[in-house]
């Protein structure tokens, strides 16, 4: 057993060279191999596998992809509409919307669903249950009915 118990020891100065020019959290989630990536993936119902967890962090480590996906949460606060003008009824979606999540999503809260058929006139939620934010993992069965059900109405 090395110094660091039984977590592998890494050499710090060397990790924090390579990440010159990177920002905090690029740093952190790609820190160890993108250990932190495999413990958020497999915080769901059903313990994922190691190769499924390690195909998953493998591709958060590939040049520019863990900073493409960042960039997609930083984007989301850049700017905020006028939520009084945005939710108007004249402002509705007419486009038909499936929204799929997993009832123990920790990351997409139920509340945040909340009133979306003010802003979506033809919207379905599907809520799964034994489902985490990992809805195709967790519930690839259920998930793909929901999608065939929704295309099908649509048909």
């Amino acid at each position: 057993m090395d110094s660091c118990g039984s977590a592998p020891c890494i050499d710090l100065s060397e990790l924090a060279f390579e990440a010159v020019g990177a920002q905090v959290p690029e740093f952190v989630n790609c820190f160890n191999n993108a250990w932190v990536i495999g413990l958020q993936v497999n915080d769901c119902e059903r313990r994922r596998d190691a190769r499924w967890i390690n195909l998953y962090r493998t591709d958060k480590l590939q040049p520019g992809a863990m900073g493409a996906q960042l960039n997609y949460y930083r984007a989301m606060g850049r700017s905020r509409p006028n939520m009084a003008n945005w939710m108007s009824a004249s402002n509705q979606m007419q486009l038909p919307v499936l929204m799929i999540r997993g009832k123990q999503d920790l990351a997409l809260l139920r509340e945040l669903y909340d009133g979306y058929e003010d802003v979506l006139a033809d919207a379905r939620l599907v809520e799964l249950d034994a489902c985490s934010h990992w809805v195709m993992a967790d519930q690839p069965a259920a998930t793909n009915e929901a999608i065939d059900h929704f295309l099908t109405e649509l048909a």
